[in-house]
């Protein structure tokens, strides 16, 4: 009942997917097959880009083959040590975005060290259910890009059942049931606030903010029950019947992206 499925089993569903069998990993696959077109889409050739709560810098990474600069920007440098191939800037450095190649910055996301409407592109994923003040970011996020630039986030949806019972969840419970559960490392479980984590959500705080929705997604995620055979199975399934149904807004995950205006009239950063 409780052995975790083999990656053949697991690729029976998601036929792309071949990386060791970890939540964190399945979900970040879950969600590529969404947004790795959408930096295609989105991220010019040769621009500016920026990932809010980097982490190591995977995304960073990942943009700096399209981005003559890709910037990440994390509160935790401890962080930084995965890839050494990044270049981590100094703590008191300002206008990074003059700088070429694939950049790391300790730094809140309240304060990201690029000049005004200097960057095409703005990522976070997984990051805004943590803050606690998500209109201040958006804010900031509006300074940076150009006018026309295009942020992209990914939030779990607090309307789906899953992650609606984990909002309730205190913080050290949920720690320990997703370490003995799927092996999350209890410091990779942060506080959360859920102010921006629904379609209505969203929309309400990016307009607030001055931006135009380009697109929403849905995206459902079967991984948390990677440590049941049975119950990912179920999961999947469940998944799958869901698609026939009017169910899309209660998925687990949300990638909703929004666009600066092009009317100069509308670019100054909002009081």
């Amino acid at each position: 009942m409780f052995s975790p499925p083999s990656l053949e089993q697991i690729r029976r569903w998601y036929p792309g997917y071949d990386s060791p069998v970890f939540v964190h990993n399945l979900q970040a696959h879950l969600i590529g097959e969404v947004v790795d077109p959408l930096i295609e889409q989105y991220l010019p050739e040769g621009g500016v880009a920026v990932d809010l709560g980097c982490g190591s810098g995977t995304m960073v990474k990942q943009m700096s083959v399209r981005a003559a600069t890709a910037i990440g920007v994390d509160v935790d440098r401890g962080s930084f040590a995965k890839h050494t191939d990044l270049t981590i800037v100094d703590d008191d450095a300002r206008d990074i975005d003059r700088l070429p190649g694939a950049l790391l910055a300790q730094r809140s996301i309240y304060d990201v060290p690029v000049g005004d409407a200097t960057v095409d592109f703005v990522t976070s994923r997984w990051v805004f259910e943590h803050i606690a003040d998500p209109a201040a970011a958006l804010r900031e996020i509006f300074r940076i890009l150009k006018p026309g630039g295009v942020a992209l986030l990914v939030v779990p949806n607090r309307l789906h059942p899953g992650v609606f019972l984990s909002s309730l969840m205190p913080l050290r419970l949920k720690q320990i049931f997703l370490r003995s559960s799927s092996g999350v490392e209890e410091d990779l479980v942060m506080p959360t606030f859920y102010r921006i984590n629904t379609e209505r959500d969203l929309d309400r705080q990016f307009a607030a903010a001055r931006f135009e929705r380009l697109e929403l997604h849905q995206v459902r995620d079967p991984s948390y029950w990677l440590f049941s055979r049975a119950l990912f199975r179920v999961a999947t399934l469940a998944g799958e019947a869901a698609e026939r149904l009017p169910l899309r807004r209660f998925r687990m995950h949300l990638i909703g992206v929004y666009r600066k205006p092009q009317d100069e009239e509308r670019v100054s950063s909002p009081g």
